[in-house]
């Protein structure tokens, strides 16, 4: 006998209708977060939640029953017809996606096409038990319920390992969906051939409090059921799902499941009505008073546990913000030579702690270089001043070379106070006079063998050799050698002189000197008119600027330094705090009366809870004494593809 339950939440209906033959029961719920696209289909608004749960629902009655034979046969080693599944599963949502032209148009990592979860139950039976084999994706469920064991889950939900049935906080692993991968977990039972199946969604279990809960009111419901044989009312579902209702329907809630093996109503009512007196008594009612008494304390100990969390953070707080604040001062007095008779021994204990942590003598070596870099770079600013001064005094020099050579030579008192210098002098304004004539001379002949190799180069090759005004050894050229010979060796002459005149000048001629000084500090404004004058002001302005580097310079302050190491302690205060805690001695040096505010505290609330929470552990205890038998999953021949 066959029965469903398919109670869609208003403005809901995310979940297939349930399918239940005598060879095959099927679930689906579509995923509501992951499917919100909504597409106009035969001119209604459908979500993709909604199409993926039809989709994939009508995609496996398809394969399974074509398949069931095939399946019936090969119960214990399934894959390659699980595989089968998903690849027809797979082709049937691909196909569906392309006819429709559906496409995400709410875009995000969360969105999926067509995502479904998906537990059916293919099963046969005799005389002797009942195989069954589950296909599931996701987290809806298959039990088994006979009035002996119980409901037991035959089905693992695809969620975290560490959550189980007793846990709400489940998160999904897995799911079929259209647009990513997915697989399929399948799972072979030998049954007892008297047994309840049923598929559920995770609407008819999610909201109830627990699994005793849930085998409670399903054999409630049985016991209660009028027509309970009877396929053509669907009593039984209707009326568990009468119950689901009443008990405030959350989420679609959809069931398929079958009664195999029983054949007396009355009779099957009896056992079931039996066991569920036997949940209620050991585990209902006891739950019941759990979950009264658990409100009870949480509402006693509602105020008093936040209150005293918050002050134990506060004292936490308080401890770490004195922890840094010593830390702070000890850098402060050491660095102020301070430490000996002004420092607590606590901050003598501190200082000796920080000598030896590697973290506190990384900035102590980071604070270090900085301040060899900071003078360093002074020292290499005052050689550059020196270098660029020093080189601007040799050009204002070489730029009033000739006024000082004419002051010689006009000078009438020059040849008696400086006569080694007025011969230099004379000898300088000879020479630089012939050499500009030779120079000249030179440039001439130049240009006349220039000439004359132009015309030669426009002679046949063939003719040049009987031309003799145009060989090498031609007058022009010798013209041009004696011309080259006789500049050259001027020009050396003349260098001589310059360089015999210039040592005078440029090493010991103090008026010079005394007007580099003068338009030094007027910034060489006066001699605007030279050329070298672009070359000079850059080089002064250089000079200044370097000098008001220098002169800002200063050693780092002790202020300086303490709010250097406050920023370096704000940001590595986690491992300094870590430092001082691991350290029992010191910490209760700094710290004594607020740990032994904060042990007080932390009895207190340690009590509390344990008082708060001592019935949600004796509720857990009952959980923890059901679930072995609860778990049939555990026991299954099963994989997944």
């Amino acid at each position: 006998m066959v029965f469903t339950v398919n109670r869609p939440l208003q403005g809901h209906d995310e979940d297939a209708p349930a399918y239940a033959d005598d060879k095959l029961l099927i679930v689906c719920d579509g995923l509501g977060g992951g499917g919100q696209n909504s597409y106009l289909i035969d001119g209604k608004k459908r979500t993709s939640a909604y199409l993926g749960s039809r989709k994939v629902s009508l995609a496996c009655q398809e394969y399974l029953l074509a398949h069931y034979d095939e399946f019936c046969r090969n119960m214990k080693n399934p894959k390659s017809l699980i595989a089968g599944l998903k690849s027809h599963i797979s082709k049937s949502l691909d196909e569906y996606v392309s006819d429709k032209g559906l496409k995400n148009i709410v875009r995000g990592k969360s969105m999926q096409m067509l995502p479904s979860t998906l537990a059916a139950i293919l099963y046969k039976s005799d005389k002797e038990h009942t195989e069954v084999l589950v296909i599931s994706a996701g987290d809806s469920r298959a039990y088994i319920l006979t009035p002996d064991k119980g409901l037991q889950q035959i089905s693992k939900d695809d969620v975290f390992d560490e959550v189980d049935a007793f846990d709400k906080s489940a998160t999904m692993t897995n799911n079929i969906r259209q647009d990513g991968d997915y697989h399929i977990n399948y799972a072979y039972y030998s049954l007892p051939p008297e047994c309840i199946l049923l598929a559920c969604t995770d609407g008819c279990f999610d909201y109830i409090s627990n699994p005793m809960e849930l085998e409670y009111r399903l054999e409630y419901s049985i016991s209660k059921c009028g027509e309970l044989l009877d396929t053509e009312k669907n009593a039984l579902g209707e009326y568990f799902g009468d119950i689901l209702v009443k008990s405030g329907l959350k989420d679609d809630c959809t069931l398929a499941g079958t009664i195999i093996g029983y054949m007396d109503s009355e009779k099957t009512k009896s056992f079931f009505l039996k066991r569920a007196l036997y949940i209620q008594e050991k585990y209902r009612n006891p739950c019941v008073l759990c979950d009264k008494e658990s409100i009870k304390r949480k509402n006693e100990t509602s105020i008093k546990i936040p209150d005293i969390e918050n002050k134990i953070c506060s004292l936490k707080k308080d401890m770490d913000d004195s922890i840094k604040k010593i830390i702070l001062d000890a850098f402060i007095l050491e660095n102020q030579n301070m430490v000996g008779g002004f420092a607590s021994d606590a901050h003598k204990e501190i200082l000796h702690f920080l000598k030896g942590f590697e973290i506190y003598q990384s900035f102590i070596d980071e604070l270090t270089k900085e301040e060899i870099e900071r003078k360093k770079n002074v020292e290499d600013k005052d050689v550059e001043y020196l270098d660029i001064r020093l080189h601007l005094q040799q050009l204002f020099k070489s730029m009033r070379f000739e006024e000082f050579v004419n002051n010689l030579l006009g000078f009438s008192m020059s040849r008696i106070l400086n006569p080694d210098r007025r011969i230099y002098a004379e000898e300088y304004k000879r020479l630089r006079k012939m050499t500009e004539e030779v120079e000249q001379k030179y440039i001439k002949a130049l240009a006349d063998f220039s000439k004359v190799f132009e015309e030669f180069k426009l002679i046949p090759p063939n003719m040049q050799d009987n031309v003799n005004k145009f060989a090498p050894s031609s007058i022009k050229f010798s013209e041009l050698q004696v011309a080259y010979n006789e500049y050259i060796s001027l020009k050396h002459d003349f260098q001589r002189c310059e360089n015999n005149l210039k040592s005078f000048y440029m090493e010991d001629d103090a008026d010079i000197e005394r007007e580099f000084i003068n338009a030094w500090r007027r910034g060489f404004s006066a001699y605007s008119r030279y050329p070298q004058y672009a070359e000079l002001r850059s080089g002064y302005d250089r000079c200044m600027e370097l000098k008001q580097e220098k002169e800002s310079y200063r050693d780092l302050t002790c202020q300086e330094k303490t709010q250097k190491f406050k920023d370096y302690l704000d940001e590595h205060s986690v491992e300094f705090l870590r430092g001082i805690k691991d350290n029992t001695y010191l910490l209760r040096l700094i710290c004594k009366d607020k740990i032994d505010d904060i042990n007080s505290l932390e009895k207190q609330l340690n009590e509390l809870k344990q008082y708060s929470s001592e019935f949600d552990e004796k509720k857990y205890a009952l959980w923890m004494e059901y679930k072995p038998i609860y778990e049939l999953y555990n026991h299954c021949i099963g994989g997944k593809v």
